[in-house]
């Protein structure tokens, strides 16, 4: 259930998920005592009580104009590198493998998405964002240093992964210095075998979103 609270409330509040506020309360609130469910309580103290436009509009100005909070887990390693398009093809690959049909026209290392593949296979699933800790530490330092309320959900992610590796905190201290590797040649290699966008999958909380 947490990671499935932690992939919806990492979504764009759209109608739908702003629908579904006070049922995604209760479950959070049926959580046993963790680390991750005081992060996703303290984060409710604002997404309850805020209203949809003043969430939609924080939203966008958290995750689309500041690179050092992006949702897509492999940008912080690979950036704007054509490398990148042949990884995102491998998670798409991983997703195959294990059953997973991959509906969305978002890329496969988006992270509400990546959760929601964790809800169903936990081991492949986290062990795939664990393998970019150190781009989720600088995501989570920028917005602990933004003072969004956001950083609140990332920290309880981080407290269901493993101890961060020596070269996690490397990494980490590099994209933090230096930003995500620039090359500017785009995503060809994964996008030409992209399916064409589509609709977010429902919000529910019995058995798989789709």
């Amino acid at each position: 259930m947490i990671l499935k609270l932690l992939s919806v409330l990492l979504r764009y509040p759209d109608d739908e998920v702003l629908a579904a506020r006070e049922e995604i309360a209760d479950a959070a609130g049926e959580l046993e005592d963790s680390p991750a469910r005081a992060g996703i309580l303290s984060f409710l103290e604002y997404w309850t009580g805020a209203t949809p436009s003043r969430l939609r509009s924080e939203y966008v100005e958290t995750f689309d104009f500041r690179a050092k909070n992006a949702l897509y887990l492999t940008y912080f390693r690979y950036g704007d590198q054509r490398i990148r398009g042949q990884v995102l093809a491998g998670i798409k690959d991983l997703y195959a493998r294990s059953g997973y049909e991959l509906h969305s026209g978002e890329l496969p290392d988006y992270l509400p998405l990546v959760l929601e593949f964790s809800c169903e296979k936990p081991e492949e699933g986290l062990g795939l964002i664990s393998g970019y800790r150190g781009g989720l530490e600088v995501l989570h330092k920028s917005l602990t240093q933004g003072q969004s309320p956001y950083a609140h959900l990332i920290q309880a992610l981080i407290s269901l992964l493993p101890e961060m590796e020596a070269s996690d905190l490397e990494e980490a201290r590099g994209i933090a210095a230096n930003g995500p590797p620039q090359e500017m040649v785009g995503l060809e290699p994964y996008v030409a075998d992209s399916p064409p966008p589509v609709p977010q999958p429902n919000v529910t909380f019995h058995g798989r979103k789709r």
